[in-house]
């Protein structure tokens, strides 16, 4: 729990010793988020969950950004510095994870903010139930609404959900709530399993790790939200980044990479209506932002490719199809020029 010790104690300046057993490697790339970072920095400092470490691997950036983290670890003694020529968000990452000493790991956007209780509640929750992976399923957005995440089925309530642990195979919703933010793993878990951010992408990287480690977790936790405040606001974030991408390339690797490793599980069919779920709601959203139809082609078209026959009557069985027919219509043919003409989401 907290402490409450502050930073000023009797006029000299207190520094927060930093933790030699943390409990919790909160990991955080930065790059170009002076406007953002100290209020993102802080609300992390200040959870109530004392014994965390928080690791923010500075990615080149050519803004003040290294030099308020410098300041803020001047009096917090938990956050650790790391300066590298910029690589990108994954490679951040697994710089942040390579340096990680706590029992599990976490990650933070750096223009994003936490409720003062997720990590408590979260590593509580994980020790609780000796869960490989503990997720929230509700997030709070800048924009004043929430998002929950993941739906509820028919398996599982999320009362049920609370009080104990489950399986990905009890609860396939799971794999609609596919984001490395909204949860923490066991590193020893994450260890095992080799498991490694991709490198170089702009989005869509956290797609294939947070679905094997959702399959491949022995017991998952889940904290009911809202523990986590997405920013989408600013001129560099993923809604703004994706308008102005050519083309959408990454994500339809990170789709492809993805059901290759359900097959390879031989579960696909289990998981399947739930993964494609996902992949076509992000789909719909990305091919709306598309700038020209020759992007838009390239696109659409690699999507179409992806599926199968199955996969196309699974989609066409879900709500997406409802809402979204005027586009996803297109999808079994292929049609890119048909579907170009009715883009717009609504």
């Amino acid at each position: 729990m907290k402490n409450n010790l502050s930073n000023e104690s009797q006029g000299n300046t207190y520094k927060i010793p930093r933790s030699l057993k943390p409990k919790v490697s909160i990991i955080i790339p930065v790059y170009n988020v002076e406007k953002y970072l100290e209020d993102c920095i802080k609300s992390i400092s200040d959870q109530t969950l004392d014994d965390i470490e928080i690791i923010c691997v500075n990615d080149g950036s050519k803004d003040s950004s290294l030099e308020i983290l410098n300041k803020l670890a001047e009096n917090d003694g938990r956050i650790i510095v790391i300066d590298q020529k910029n690589a990108g968000a994954g490679a951040a990452r697994n710089t942040g994870i390579a340096r990680a000493t706590g029992k599990y790991l976490g990650f933070v956007d750096s223009d994003d903010l936490i409720y003062p209780t997720m990590y408590e509640e979260m590593y509580e929750k994980a020790e609780k139930t000796q869960a490989d992976m503990v997720i929230t399923g509700e997030i709070e957005t800048f924009f004043d609404n929430n998002i929950v995440f993941p739906d509820i089925g028919s398996t599982h309530t999320v009362d049920e959900m609370t009080l104990g642990s489950f399986k990905a195979i009890e609860y396939p919703e799971i794999l609609k709530n596919i984001f490395l933010w909204n949860r923490i793993f066991l590193r020893s878990f994450w260890q095992e399993n080799d498991f490694e951010i991709p490198v170089g992408r702009k989005f869509a990287e956290d797609m294939l790790i947070c679905t094997q480690a959702s399959v491949l977790a022995k017991k998952i936790g889940y904290v009911k939200g809202p523990l986590y405040k997405y920013r989408n606001v600013r001129e560099d974030s993923l809604s703004f980044t994706l308008a102005k991408s050519q083309n959408k390339l990454d994500f339809l690797v990170a789709t492809k990479e993805t059901r290759d490793f359900l097959k390879s599980t031989e579960q696909y069919e289990f998981f399947a209506m739930q993964y494609l779920q996902f992949c076509t709601h992000m789909f719909v959203m990305l091919q709306a932002k598309m700038p020209n139809y020759k992007c838009y082609k390239t696109f659409f078209e690699g999507y179409a490719e992806l599926l199968d026959e199955d996969d196309i009557a699974m989609i066409k069985q879900s709500w997406l199809f409802g809402a979204y027919n005027n586009v996803l219509e297109h999808l079994e043919t292929g049609d890119s020029k048909a579907a170009y003409k009715k883009r717009k989401i609504n």
